[in-house]
């Protein structure tokens, strides 16, 4: 079994790959690394996200908000669960 830190596991997703769902098919990632998220098609992490669960794996978003799209929502969730005290 692959480890978690094992970048032959990884599937780093820059924003022009999410544009086109066909790229990101028939992958099965430990860790996914979402390169800008704010300005990535938002439908990459629902599809990803039933993937890694399954695998137990893990995502990092990477990204600046901007504006108030799915990146700010992602990053006002994020905020929140800090000031509860959530270390996820």
């Amino acid at each position: 079994m692959a480890s978690y830190f094992d970048p032959a596991e990884w599937l780093d997703l820059p924003a022009r790959w999410t544009d086109n769902f066909d790229g990101i098919m028939s992958t099965n990632p430990i860790g996914c690394v979402f390169a800008e998220y704010s300005l990535q098609d938002p439908r990459a992490w629902d599809y990803i996200r039933s993937i890694l669960r399954e695998n137990g794996g893990w995502a990092i978003f990477d990204f600046t908000p901007r504006g108030r799209n799915h990146g700010y929502a992602l990053y006002q969730i994020a905020r929140k669960l800090q000031a509860e005290g959530d270390p996820t």
